[in-house]
């Protein structure tokens, strides 16, 4: 009984273990928080728009972040990095948001949440504003960015001249915007058609911990009747 009772609490640290900790191998960068996006980002323009938050571990739990890089000139890319619970903690409410954005190499770049894609509003390079069907004026892009809103979650949605000019007031202030009426975020109705389907969410399907222990313990009991 010595003997098994060693063996289940050596199967309780490796399970947990084996859970918690992300091989090296898998090359994801940890990026404690925001303060390091200058450096790890090296190009301009950009919009880096979180689009996934999940969490991994039984006993030691490690953070991650699924964003993606919009770039000006560039096809956009899709990254998962690890994170403090921190920084994990403050973006669980910023899915579609831009959670980092920089105009120019020069310019440092900023971090508050804005709508994914902010930083192309306004600028001449990559659209115009339109007057619609109300006569109001909207932002288009330009048939070369015709693809930015499908990529950056707006689906349909055009921002208006009023949501731009709320935007750089709420930018000018240091402070985070989510649209006009909350449109974007976690929580709102433009982000949870494009960033929250059920078919876009990855279930990481594992058996229960002590469902997988007893499947442990009863293959290595068979290997000792075998060998005895």
């Amino acid at each position: 009984m010595g003997k098994i009772s060693i063996y289940v609490l050596l199967c309780l640290i490796y399970v947990g273990f084996s859970k918690s900790v992300i091989s090296i191998h898998e090359n994801i960068p940890f990026l404690k928080s925001e303060k390091i996006f200058d450096s790890f980002f090296q190009n301009a323009p950009i919009s880096v728009v979180l689009i996934k938050t999940f969490k991994k571990g039984f006993f030691l739990k490690s953070y991650f972040l699924k964003i993606r890089v919009v770039h000006g000139y560039f096809p956009s890319e899709d990254l998962i990095i690890q994170t403090s619970e921190d920084f994990y903690n403050k973006n669980l409410y910023n899915l579609g948001m831009a959670i980092y954005q920089r105009k120019t190499l020069e310019s440092p770049g900023r971090s508050i949440p804005q709508p994914g894609g902010s930083i192309f509003i306004g600028d001449l390079t990559f659209g115009s504003w339109k007057i619609d069907h109300s006569g109001d004026r909207v932002w288009e892009f330009h048939r070369a960015f015709r693809f930015f809103p499908e990529i950056l979650g707006w689906g349909d949605y055009r921002p208006s001249l009023e949501f731009y000019q709320k935007l750089k007031i709420n930018e000018t202030f240091n402070r985070p915007f989510y649209g006009l009426t909350g449109e974007f975020g976690t929580s709102g109705h433009i982000t949870s058609k494009y960033f929250l389907k059920p078919e876009t969410i990855e279930v990481e399907k594992r058996e229960p911990f002590i469902t997988h222990l007893k499947n442990l313990f009863l293959i290595q009991f068979k290997k000792g009747k075998k060998n005895e």
